[in-house]
């Protein structure tokens, strides 16, 4: 009978021989990462109202903000813009110049440069030089001037004019 402490021993040197076998093969794979321009934007505030309720709206002007109007993500940095569809607010056959009603985007941080705009059907920044973001929430404020007479002596109700916001990469 062979010591069976010899045949353990022979076993164990033709495993280590299998294991440390020199027939090894390394394979390479390419690992890609593509990048997509992405830049969308939601309108979340889609009928913004501003409401001349008093005597002292009509004085002092009327201004409303939208918390969180816009919605924008972008992988590069953005432009918004803003127009009206129309040079004036109409209600039937009476109707206010456009341009009485201004658009800004306030009390938020990190977009860029913010401008103030009187509309117009005239594509105008509102932001310029925002830096890429994902999912970037963006206030809006409309208003208009104290006694501002174009807003005197006209019908009451509803003037209306369809506004487009733009974002553009650049």
């Amino acid at each position: 009978m062979k010591n069976p402490s010899r045949i353990i021993i022979a076993m164990l040197i033709v495993v280590a021989g299998l294991t440390t076998s020199k027939n090894v093969k390394a394979q390479n794979a390419t690992l890609t990462v593509r990048l997509v321009a992405v830049l969308t934007m939601t309108v979340n505030e889609t009928n913004p109202t501003l409401v001349f309720a008093n005597a002292a709206d009509y004085a002092n002007g009327v201004s409303v903000t939208y918390p969180n109007a816009l919605t924008v993500t972008s992988t590069s940095a953005y432009t918004i813009k803003v127009k009206a569809a129309t040079a004036d607010l109409t209600n039937g056959s009476n109707s206010i110049p456009v341009s009485n009603v201004k658009v800004q985007p306030t009390g938020t941080t990190g977009i860029g440069t913010p401008s103030q705009v009187s509309l117009s059907t005239t594509d105008q920044n509102i932001v310029t030089s925002a830096p890429a973001a994902i999912l970037k929430n963006i206030n809006l404020q409309y208003s208009t001037d104290a006694n501002n007479a174009a807003f005197i002596g006209k019908p009451a109700g509803d003037y209306t004019t369809q506004i487009t916001f733009t974002a553009t990469a650049g």
